[in-house]
């Protein structure tokens, strides 16, 4: 009993740490129009798209933004080298455009490309690029230099998983581009939307040093950049979108703390910010001196990360337990102040795949105790390190859990690793246990990279062939049930084996100076398109007059 009252007043205490700073007038977790709790998955509620609703009739052209970012990207903007998350998207959607745009409905449509079409069964398609266009540097852009890309991309390691089913990438004339399948490939339109997709000038690609000075055919171009303080893109007056964009400069400053973001934002020194701080945001739902943008579109879930390969995380019976001793109801009240829903798997509500029920392990600590205890007595006491990055939320959220560990019987010690360190050691699976923000997007087929074994090293180290058989199904499956079907048997198997401890799915938001609109894409040929997975749009923005 003396564990739970334990267990009870550190919750107690972090509710106080993230509830007693607020700006005051919301309730936490109070969006305005929420129709529902959201300790469920799935639970009844507003569900917010990433679509900024403020309309511009007339925008001023001219000035700028200086945004914060949640993150350095000293790597560099070369995406086939490095994964690109979401600060490093939020840059690079400035400097480069992509070949198609996942609407805010979830349609693909063409955007650097004036088509994208396959054949009958998908074994093939035909990239049409949009004429007229240059690079920054004043190269045309036309079929060689996106075979450049696509070869560039799909001999990468980081994309091994992703583009294994090209078979060939081949000019079909000066503006047309053939990408021939090893086999049938269903998302490989959906596949172009991201990073992969981006389109690099080739002198950039050839270039040393390319990574760490980017050219693209984008609205802005890049003009400097001084690592761990800001980079610089400036207006590109010969832009393919006549009149765009109406800004003559970005600053981007990356800033890793949130609170020392959102202060900096309320003091003028930055304009706009992203974050994913359920706390955060939901503290500045409340503040009528920033204007904020929210978005669970294709969200991504946070959730602890098991090296599989480390004992005793091989047990899956410790994954179990690990998974049954987390009160993650307890954690959306306390830690994310009711501003998230409870994860039930990587799916979120609205994508293909989402389950009510996975078959994920529920909270049950005395259950949990059990097996700790069973497995202990065979094989001695369990001791784990936490690896996070250095952050006060990361730590605190981390307190809340080595707790919930320490009273089914765990000992977990927490291991603080500046954020460049942690994402390579996470890469080399140096760690027993990370902290981790992962798996969004529109299509299934995407989390191929991570889960696949055929991959460089999948997410956490799971190999496992009903895995591997599933994603293969969504990946060649030209039939929208059947793929849906196997990503749901995908749930259902990581539910079953645990391989993650799901927490929450990830709620986005930019919050922004009153006067900073036009945060949407408007897509030629229609739709548009939001915040989504922590980066947007900056082509259409422009200060308020």
């Amino acid at each position: 009993m003396a564990r739970i009252h334990r267990l009870s007043a550190l919750l107690g205490v972090l509710t106080l740490a993230v509830t007693g700073c607020g700006a005051g007038g919301a309730e936490p977790g109070g969006a305005p129009g929420a129709t529902g709790a959201t300790g469920s998955p799935g639970a009844a509620r507003e569900f917010r798209t990433g679509l900024d609703t403020v309309k511009v009739a007339d925008p001023v052209r001219g000035g700028q933004l200086v945004y914060g970012l949640e993150a350095d990207v000293s790597a560099g903007l070369d995406t086939s080298k490095w994964y690109c998350g979401p600060a490093c998207r939020t840059i690079a959607k400035t400097i480069y455009d992509p070949l198609t745009v996942v609407d805010s409905g979830g349609t693909v449509r063409p955007y650097l490309a004036e088509s994208v079409e396959p054949n009958a069964d998908r074994t093939e398609w035909t990239i049409k690029v949009r004429p007229g266009i240059r690079f920054h540097d004043g190269t045309p852009l036309d079929a060689a230099a996106v075979v450049t890309n696509l070869e560039k991309q799909r001999t990468s390691p980081l994309n091994t998983a992703a583009l294994a089913p090209v078979a060939s990438v081949t000019a079909d004339g000066p503006m047309s581009v053939r990408v021939k399948m090893k086999g049938p490939s269903s998302a490989f339109n959906v596949w172009l939307s991201t990073p992969i997709g981006y389109i690099m000038a080739p002198s950039m690609l050839a270039a040393k040093n390319g990574a760490h000075n980017p050219v693209g055919t984008g609205p802005f171009r890049f003009v400097e950049w001084k690592a761990a303080d800001h980079l610089t893109v400036e207006r590109n007056a010969e832009y393919w979108q006549k009149g765009l964009p109406y800004l003559d400069r970005v600053v981007f400053r990356p800033n890793p703390d949130v609170e020392s973001r959102v202060a900096a934002l309320r003091a003028g020194d930055i304009d706009v910010m992203h974050t994913d701080s359920a706390d955060q945001i939901a503290k500045l739902r409340g503040d009528t001196s920033v204007r904020l943008v929210e978005s669970e579109l294709f969200g991504e879930s946070n959730y602890f990360q098991l090296n599989v390969k480390r004992a005793p995380m091989n047990d899956v019976n410790v994954r179990r337990a690990l998974a049954m001793a987390l009160d993650r109801d307890a954690i959306g009240r306390t830690r994310n102040r009711g501003v998230t829903r409870v994860a039930n798997g990587p799916f979120p509500p609205g994508t293909p795949g989402y389950l009510d029920n996975t078959g994920y392990p529920g909270y049950d600590p005395a259950a949990a105790r059990a097996i700790i205890e069973k497995y202990e007595a065979a094989n001695g006491p369990i001791s784990l390190k936490l690896m996070i990055p250095q952050s006060p939320t990361h730590a605190k959220t981390a307190q809340v859990v080595q707790q919930m560990w320490k009273e089914v019987g765990v000992d977990v010690a927490l291991e603080q690793v500046e954020f460049n360190a942690f994402l390579e050691r996470d890469r080399r699976g140096d760690y027993d246990m990370t902290d981790a923000r992962l798996f969004g997007g529109a299509d299934p087929d995407l989390q191929r990279r991570w889960w696949h074994s055929s991959g460089a090293s999948p997410v956490g180290n799971i190999s496992d062939p009903q895995v591997d058989a599933a994603l293969d199904v969504i990946r060649s499956s030209t039939d929208p049930a059947q793929r849906k079907a196997s990503a749901e048997q995908l749930n259902r198997r990581l539910g079953d084996q645990v391989n993650y401890l799901w927490v929450n799915w990830t709620v986005w938001a930019v919050a922004a100076k009153p006067d900073v609109v036009g945060l949407n894409l408007q897509i030629p040929g229609g739709g548009q398109a939001g915040l989504v997975l922590g980066d947007h749009w900056l082509t259409y923005a422009s200060r308020k007059r």
